[in-house]
């Protein structure tokens, strides 16, 4: 399983300029028990105060000195950073609800969350299983991205987990099936009355390469509040 999603977080990122990531990446390794460990890289917004509290956003992403950042904060980041990036694939191993768990646990007793909830962006192949997580455990998440990405539908039921976890779907204007899904997905939890976005990016493919960045980061403050709701092209 992890091979498959390190093949497809490598085939994604074949699409990119391979920029060096930026000098305030750093890696940190936890223990799971079991004789099990999860290293994770992250980085800390500009004039980090440990005293302080932040949002904290969770990506998919391979984590050592030779890997390259997390793909929407791989460039164009904006001049002062007040989130924290973190990038795993606790998502992806054995257990993922489990080591998940027992990584949103660390990162609360490393970090100062803003509202004691994290958030998380997922984008293609890898929106599966991270949207599994959250509908398992969506009390540890004040919202959850799809860029483009979106949970299973099959069972309507199943979305009423996320009652209380904003979702926002930002997907191609032109990206076929990823905008049916997303399109679908936001429908059923609007149709619950949830907190849902959906915002179709005009002539837009499947890599939204403009929003890198300051431009995806600029999205996602919208998430820290009540903001809108509803769908939006921009």
């Amino acid at each position: 399983m992890r091979k498959c999603f390190r093949n497809i977080w490598m085939i994604v990122l074949l699409f990119v300029i391979t920029l060096p990531a930026f000098a305030e990446r750093q890696f940190e390794t936890i223990d799971l028990g079991g004789g099990k460990s999860l290293s994770y890289g992250y980085h800390l917004p500009t004039d980090f105060d440990p005293e302080q509290t932040y949002p904290v956003l969770i990506g998919p992403g391979e984590v050592d000195a030779e890997s390259k950042s997390g793909f929407f904060w791989r460039k164009n980041m904006p001049e002062k950073l007040d989130w924290i990036l973190i990038e795993t694939m606790s998502f992806f191993e054995g257990d993922a609800v489990k080591n998940t768990t027992k990584f949103l646990d660390h990162l609360q007793s490393r970090f100062k969350v803003e509202g004691g909830r994290f958030h998380v962006v997922c984008f293609s192949a890898n929106s599966s299983p991270i949207f599994g997580v959250v509908l398992a455990i969506p009390e540890r998440f004040q919202s959850a991205t799809g860029i483009p990405g979106h949970p299973s539908t099959t069972d309507k039921n199943v979305l009423r987990a996320l009652k209380n976890t904003r979702t926002q779907f930002i997907v191609g204007e032109n990206d076929g099936y990823w905008r049916a899904a997303s399109e679908k997905a936001h429908k059923i939890l609007t149709e619950l009355e949830y907190d849902s976005i959906i915002d179709i990016i005009p002539n837009g493919g499947h890599i939204l390469r403009d929003l890198i960045g300051e431009g995806f980061l600029k999205k996602m403050e919208r998430m820290r509040g009540k903001g809108e709701k509803g769908s939006s092209k921009s």
